[in-house]
């Protein structure tokens, strides 16, 4: 979802975004093996099948890719500090502090939770919280 061009310092926290995903190995493998997983499920049942075996899969897709990037903009951020304390280059500061910076990661967070809405959209759900509680009722029904 970063690959946009970037001009300003934006793009800097972008490329070290990215370049969390390159060291956390593992926790992109995870999102990369569960995103494999939910689109084999799609492809077995069909686009409008909504069964707990795909259900399931993008729930368990949901999770990894969001943990994956998380971890990535914790990276991002970490190093982006480093940076700025190493080298003196102001890269949060431009950004506009703790506020924008927080906006502009959710911004790409949210990017992705809309994603699986817009999926879930011919089963009725349009809300991160709906979601959240299709997934757990699954979780629940021992389906999962």
């Amino acid at each position: 979802m970063l690959l946009r061009k970037r001009n300003d310092i934006d793009g800097i926290l972008a490329f070290l975004h990215e370049a969390g995903h390159l060291a956390n190995e593992i926790s992109s493998n995870l999102a990369l093996s569960s995103k494999q997983k939910h689109r084999s499920e799609i492809s077995m049942w069909g686009k409008n099948n909504y069964n707990t075996s795909r259900l399931s899969a993008m729930k368990h897709e949901r999770e990894a890719v969001i943990l994956n990037e998380r971890n990535a903009w914790a990276f991002a951020l970490k190093k982006a500090r480093w940076l700025e304390r190493t080298y003196g280059i102001s890269i949060l500061k431009k950004i506009g502090g703790r506020k924008k910076i927080f906006e502009f990661v959710n911004g790409f967070l949210n990017e992705y939770e809309q994603g699986y809405l817009d999926e879930l959209y011919n089963v009725d759900t349009f809300s991160k919280e709906q979601m959240e509680q299709l997934f757990a009722d699954l979780e629940k029904s021992g389906q999962e």
